[in-house]
């Protein structure tokens, strides 16, 4: 009798389908040659698979964090122009009493520049009239101003004394009247008989010298510009900066 002996059979192991499909995912590459002597070349593509190979969680960690860092420093170096951009704006332009202002500079010499529309210049049309300030109307608020401002469209200006103050008192006079004639006030040089007018028919203006720079109202329209060490400028366009304020 012949013995029949049962075979064992080794199990054969499963691998998952989703495993398979993972570990042997890859990419087609295809290569292509120019191959034979000249005018007579064959083309040859040539074709073949790589594996592609998957990011670690390690790794797309660390890719997140460079990411991360990198809009971080973009935006700290986008927010320090911003900054920078600001505080030399606010170096040059400033708001005083509802007036805005800008700084310009010519040669050595600074300039407290605004405007304002003015219909009195030009009859025609109304236009943007610029005014150049020498001193910083932040700095003219320590002159005291006593009395309340009042324009009118008439004024005189008068002064029994010489305040040419190596040429300020000229520019001074010069500048008041223009800015101030910008703003609709005509105003006319001393003549003999101006003096402040009881009924506020018009506005005068007195400049003396005295113990310190500041306005002081004398009438209903009245002012005497009362003038310290030559500072004529000082107190006359602390007169301008607040008829500015005022028509703001």
């Amino acid at each position: 009798m012949v013995k029949k002996e049962n075979s064992k059979t080794k199990p054969v192991k499963k691998t998952s389908k989703k495993k398979l499909v993972k570990d042997s995912k890859k990419e087609k590459i295809c290569e292509v040659f120019e191959v034979g002597k000249e005018g007579h070349e064959k083309t040859i593509k040539i074709c073949g698979q790589e594996p592609v190979k998957f990011a670690t969680k390690d790794q797309i960690e660390h890719q997140n964090k460079l990411l991360r860092n990198i809009f971080i420093a973009i935006g700290m170096v986008i927010l320090g122009f911003l900054i920078t951009l600001m505080v030399f704006y606010s170096m040059s332009h400033f708001e005083s009493d509802g007036v805005k202002y800008n700084i310009l500079k010519e040669g050595t010499i600074k300039f407290y520049h605004t405007s304002f529309p003015s219909n009195f210049v030009t009859k025609s049309r109304t236009i943007d009239y610029n005014v150049y300030l020498r001193n910083d109307p932040r700095e003219l608020k320590s002159i005291p101003f006593e009395g309340d401002l009042v324009l009118l469209e008439m004024a005189v200006i008068d002064s029994k004394e010489n305040f040419d103050c190596e040429g300020d008192g000229v520019i001074a006079v010069a500048n008041f009247n223009q800015i101030m004639g910008a703003m609709g006030v005509q105003i006319n040089k001393d003549p003999e008989y101006a003096q402040c007018d009881s009924a506020g028919r018009y506005m005068f203006f007195n400049l003396k010298s005295g113990d310190e720079t500041k306005i002081v109202q004398t009438g209903p329209a009245c002012y005497d510009f009362v003038i310290k060490d030559c500072e004529v400028l000082d107190v006359t366009e602390k007169f301008l900066v607040k008829s500015l304020s005022s028509i703001n």
